[in-house]
């Protein structure tokens, strides 16, 4: 049983952190696993006796949702970084195409060993509550007994995170939760990086560390609470949780962005307010930027960000749409 929380620890926190900078921070010196594939075959099935979440990819078409997103001057590709578990099948061809036409890869954050340099000093500046307040000062009695109960589960010590904000407590939760379930995926993202680099190709970000903290820290004090809330609450009820996590995980590698929205805008329902704050608030300015580049000539573009960010309401692709450009689920 325990080791089944800390991994719905793991799964609800990679679904809710688009902040792929910070998913790369270690507060416990934990060295990130990376495997790399060919460039032929771009991802191959990594062989592992991890157990994996029970997801029969034989029973529907495995893709990877791929977007066209063009205008008069360019075209951009995108897809979308969700936790694939390990039996996934390898990237399909359009993707790989779609990979090898371009010349810029983007992604949503910044990552590598400078990123998280810059962002364990930004988390130092932005991260910690105010001096003398403690975590027992933001929550109530209840709340504050259920996040002692999960931080315990995943082995960490409460006095040595009472002083951080609420969502630096998540990203705590998440660290130690995917340390103790030994839990291994595709980081689809990271193949394609490395390949970026053996083509030499620039690879630029949505968005900077600062920014991404900024979005965190700029939250209105009930919503930061929401974050961590929503994750211990919701780890209460792990096989809903996972259940939903199994759906989600169906509907958006079948390329139905219809349900994946559905499943995943379900678990903010108690939370209103969050789905904007963590998800939809970046969009607009996202678009502005790819719409710079949509209005120069060049090679088309690449852009991989979290899943999340490609349907649902009010999704990135929406903002392209009604700015004009064409948009087409491939």
């Amino acid at each position: 049983m325990k080791n089944l929380l800390n991994l719905s620890v793991a799964l609800m926190i990679t679904l809710f952190m688009g902040l792929q900078n910070l998913n790369a921070v270690s507060f416990k010196n934990e060295t990130p696993r990376l495997q790399i594939s060919s460039e032929r075959s771009l991802i191959k099935p990594l062989k592992t006796k991890t157990k994996k979440i029970e997801i029969n990819f034989n029973s529907f078409k495995s893709i990877i949702p791929l977007w066209k997103v063009t205008s008069n001057q360019r075209t951009i590709y995108f897809t979308g970084a969700m936790d694939i578990p390990l039996d996934a099948r390898p990237v399909p061809k359009p993707t790989q195409r779609a990979f090898v036409q371009s010349g810029i890869l983007i992604l949503e954050g910044k990552i590598g060993e400078k990123a998280k340099a810059r962002v364990k000093m930004l988390l130092k500046k932005y991260g910690t509550l105010p001096k003398g307040k403690t975590i027992a000062d933001e929550l109530t009695k209840t709340q504050l007994r259920r996040v002692k109960r999960l931080i315990t589960a995943v082995g960490l010590n409460y006095k040595s995170v009472q002083q951080d904000q609420p969502w630096v407590i998540l990203m705590h939760i998440k660290q130690a939760a995917t340390k103790i379930s030994n839990r291994k995926t595709h980081p689809r993202y990271r193949h394609f990086v490395q390949l970026a680099k053996k083509r030499h190709l620039p690879i630029r970000y949505l968005d900077t560390p600062k920014e991404e903290i900024q979005m965190m820290a700029n939250m209105p004090k009930k919503l930061k609470i929401d974050f961590l809330m929503m994750t211990v609450n919701q780890t209460m009820h792990i096989k809903s949780l996972l259940q939903n996590k199994k759906a989600l995980h169906k509907a958006w590698i079948s390329g139905d962005m219809k349900s994946a929205a559905i499943h995943f805008s379900s678990m903010f329902s108690d939370y209103p307010g969050l789905y904007q704050a963590i998800v939809t608030s970046r969009h607009n300015r996202w678009a502005k930027k790819l719409e710079v580049l949509l209005s120069n000539p060049g090679k088309p573009v690449f852009v991989i960000v979290g899943a999340p960010h490609l349907f649902g309401e009010n999704n990135l692709l929406d903002y392209l749409r009604k700015d004009g450009y064409s948009v087409t689920q491939l």
